[in-house]
Order: structure tokens, then sequence, then C-alpha cells
């Protein structure tokens, strides 16, 4: 058999970036903020590596979203509706409705 080429993914560990001072493939480290953001830094020239803008169609556009007839406000969304005592008494309920159906009286 000859040899066949597949295109594969290349795991992010066998990938270096490009150091934008030395112009030179690094090792990059994490170093984190007091605010607990993470900066990339470079291993090669100790210069910070800033991180890649996200894709427009991921980006948040505040002023093109509008609310809608049909979008519920954040207060009524948030409200708490569930009542775990009302439906567990439900569902006990439930049960003894069900129980007299599958008892077997012989």
């Amino acid at each position: 058999g000859s040899p066949k080429f597949i295109e594969k993914k290349i795991h992010y560990s066998n990938c270096a970036l490009i150091d934008p001072a030395a112009g030179r493939p690094t090792r990059v480290g994490l170093t984190f903020t007091e605010d607990g953001d993470a900066i990339r830094i470079s291993h090669l020239t100790g210069h910070i590596i800033p991180w890649p803008d996200l894709p427009k169609h991921m980006q948040k556009r505040d002023e093109d979203q509008v609310e809608g007839p049909k979008d519920t406000p954040p207060e009524v969304a948030l409200r708490k509706t569930y009542d775990y005592h009302a439906d567990k008494e439900a569902l006990r309920l439930a049960r003894l409705a069900m129980t007299k159906y599958n008892y077997n009286n012989d």
C-alpha cells in the first residue's frame, strides 16, 4: 500500500504562538490579574501576547438587540415558580390513585 495523506486537527500543545516582539515561535505562560483575567506572557521575551478578537458572529451587539413583544423581562424569568412541597403532594396523590389498579385481589 502507498501512503495516504489525511487531514486531521492539530492539538493545541503542538502549536506555538509567534512572539510579536521577536517574530519567532515561543512558549506561553498565563498570568492572572487581580481581577481574575488571564494574560498570556511570552517565555522568550516576557512581552504580553494579546488574545485574539472574537469572530464577528460571536460578538455581542447590544444596539442591534431590540426587545420584542414575546421577550420575557429578567425579573419575571428569574422569579421562583416551582414549589417542591406542592409537587410532592401532587405526586403522592397520583401514586395513591394509581395503586388501587396495581393490586391483584386474588
